[in-house]
């Protein structure tokens, strides 16, 4: 006999009622997860939902559609844990004891897995997530210690309590004299009788009491569709549209209130001044611009002598909260679609910077200060290699460094990057070129790093510091290219790739975690001495999609063939146009911005936000009669359908520069 199988034809009702206990030890961790999940969803107020179609919802219906959707979880564990239970019991023929310790275990380990990832990023665990989570903490074992303490260890008893209970359980209820009316009360037959009825509840209060209006979903069949990404699979490819029905298509969406009245132009550049010329552009990481304040301020001498002959942004936003993603936007003048959407179609370029200028003579070279090859192996390099970058260069190419210090490390990293970008353009001039160059900073990652000895500054200060490192290396260029005669035969753009993005980062800096400008609005000055005799402030929101055509433009470069979802920041139509703000693939919150109003939708929780001001954290929810009253164009009044829109011409625009590539 194989120890851990038994023989025989005893049924899951049959002797101590494991199959029950083991229902309870799997449902029981569910509800209170789940509970937990819905109170940061929905800002605290489990029923606030209601209010999407009750102005005043009434007790009786606040408990219904609480129970209902509690109710939905009872049926759902009743459902897999009869199902695994079956499994284990009659085709692998595993002891009850087991299957039921083993489905506590698996339980317990699932929705840990959920809390930690719904914490930190407000959605469930995907496979995504998981593999880029280890293979971060392989390459920075030091991000571990923020997740050590007394109070995480103090969970381990705890949990091996939980997965005791079910094994020993069973059989004291067996035994015990008055254990008979809870043996058949945690039957298979008697549950079954409950989830029954749990579902009944479950539809009348989501279908029949409230019309299928609200969010109703179940923690496991979540939980499954978020790790294996169902929700971002599409039935069937987009249609295929040329580049000007792309242009009206996109045009229409990002303009909700119809064609702007014209408008002079911030600034007028003459076009004897529109040549190519140096273009070096910095994207800091993680470089939230509340934390990054590069402008006016004396203490920053490279920043504060840029400024004067710069355009600059205090409303400049990122495209999304990813490294990747928001570089590709800035070197491309595009939103990126999904992930899947991006692979789905095959190898694509876009009308990018770095295509766009080789032909004036431009040599692209792109520099990442942590590695080209982070998690997707050599998919980016082909993604930069086939928009037109020529030389990749990150910390594999370079010497090592031998410094021990986290700071210090990073720190090199940086400095040996900067040096790069200065040799880069350098050795462009030297060959009668001019240089593209795109540097991703690496310094700036969360958990933000001190120097030896400063390590009691809180995280502000350590950010400010960081601020103080980017401004000295990049002085230290200005001066090598000032002196090799180039001062004026550049443009350097300083942004940020992307805010803050997990409740770590949010927590370390005591703000709360939404979409907002913590998250999306970052620094942005353009210095461009040769073209402008003082600052430029630009007076309308800007995005990274803006980026590559107003290089294009102030460089004299022929686009018009070209597709782009930005435009130049010339264009001072700019204040009558919606920003994309997507999170797409780590967050389930996207929006976007329009006249100092933030409007989300958050596919998990369906909590829909309309014209919450910039400056406030608190959400708002309103119906689109009230979106009507307060002048809000139709189009933004329900953000679902206006993302669910715009996501539809970016996946458009991925298929048209693939099948462009392919020559079709």
């Amino acid at each position: 006999m194989v120890p851990g199988r038994v023989t025989g034809r005893r049924g899951p009702s049959a002797g101590p009622p494991y199959f029950g206990i083991g229902f309870l030890s799997v449902l029981l961790p569910t509800l209170i997860v789940k509970r937990v999940h819905l109170l940061d969803l929905y800002r605290g107020d489990l029923t606030g939902v209601l209010r999407w179609i009750l102005v005043d919802p009434a007790p009786w219906q606040r408990l219904l559609y609480t129970s209902g959707f509690f109710a939905r979880d009872v049926a759902e564990v009743f459902v897999g844990w009869g199902a695994f239970y079956l499994l284990a019991r009659k085709i692998l023929r595993l002891r009850p004891s087991i299957v039921t310790g083993v489905g506590a275990a698996v339980a317990l380990l699932v929705t840990g897995a959920n809390y930690m990832t719904f914490r930190e990023l407000g959605t469930f665990l995907t496979l995504d997530v998981l593999l880029i989570s280890v293979e971060w903490v392989s390459r920075n074992p030091e991000i571990v210690r923020q997740y050590v303490s007394i109070r995480n260890f103090a969970v381990l008893p705890v949990a091996a309590a939980w997965i005791a209970v079910p094994v020993a359980l069973p059989p004291r209820i067996a035994a015990w004299p008055r254990g008979r009316w809870l043996t058949r009360a945690l039957s298979p037959a008697s549950l079954f009788v409950v989830a029954a009825a749990a579902a009944g509840l479950s539809y009348a209060s989501s279908e029949i009491a409230f019309g299928g209006k609200l969010p109703h979903w179940g923690y496991w069949s979540s939980a499954a569709s978020a790790f294996f990404e169902v929700r971002e699979r599409r039935g069937k490819d987009v249609d295929l549209v040329g580049i000007d029905a792309l242009r009206e298509q996109f045009h229409a969406i990002a303009y909700p209130a119809g064609d702007p009245p014209h408008a002079a132009a911030p600034v007028e550049v003459p076009a004897s001044l529109r040549v190519p010329r140096h273009v070096v552009i910095i994207a800091m990481e993680t470089a939230s611009r509340d934390y990054y304040p590069i402008l006016d301020d004396p203490n920053l001498p490279a920043f504060h002598r840029m400024q004067p002959r710069s355009f600059t942004s205090t409303h400049h936003f990122t495209t999304r909260t990813s490294t990747t993603w928001s570089a590709y936007s800035i070197l491309t003048g595009v939103y990126p679609p999904t992930r899947r959407d991006v692979l789905r179609y095959g190898p694509y370029e876009g009308d990018g910077l770095a295509a766009l200028l080789a032909p004036r003579g431009y040599e692209a070279t792109f520099i990442d200060s942590y590695n080209l090859d982070f998690h997707e192996r050599d998919m980016k390099s082909r993604m930069w290699t086939d928009i037109g970058f020529t030389t990749l260069l990150d910390p594999d190419r370079f010497p090592a460094a031998p410094v021990h210090d986290v700071y210090e490390k990073h720190l090199s990293r940086d400095e040996r990057s900067f040096t790069a970008v200065r040799d880069a353009v350098l050795g462009a001039e030297s060959r009668g070129k001019k240089a593209l160059v795109f540097l991703s900073t690496m310094l700036g990652h969360y958990e933000w790093k001190a120097k030896p000895g400063h390590e009691a500054l809180n995280g502000r200060q350590r950010l400010y510091e960081i601020l103080v490192e980017y401004d000295r290396m990049l002085g230290g260029v200005l001066d090598a290219l000032e002196k090799a005669g180039l001062g004026n035969d550049l443009l350097v753009l300083v942004t940020g790739d992307h805010g803050l993005r997990n409740q770590a980062e949010f927590d370390s800096l005591g703000e709360p975690m939404l979409l907002g400008r913590a998250a999306f609005n970052v620094p942005f000055m353009l210095y461009a001495p040769a073209l402008l005799d003082h600052e430029v402030p630009l007076p309308y929101p800007t995005s990274h999609v803006d980026i590559a055509p107003t290089i294009l433009d102030l460089t004299g470069t022929d686009a018009r063939g070209s597709f782009f979802h930005g435009e130049s920041l010339l264009h001072a139509g700019l204040a009558a146009r919606a920003v994309f703000l997507m999170n797409t693939g780590l967050n389930p919150t996207d929006g976007y911005y329009f006249k100092g109003k933030f409007f989300t939708y958050n596919s998990l929780s369906e909590m829909r936000e309309v014209a919450r001001d910039e400056t406030s954290s608190e959400p708002r929810m309103m119906t689109p009669e009230g979106a009507e009253a307060r002048g809000i164009p139709d189009p933004l009044r329900d953000p679902r359908a206006f993302l669910d829109r715009g996501r539809e011409n970016f996946e458009r625009a991925a298929r048209y520069f693939a099948e462009k590539r392919k020559g079709t």
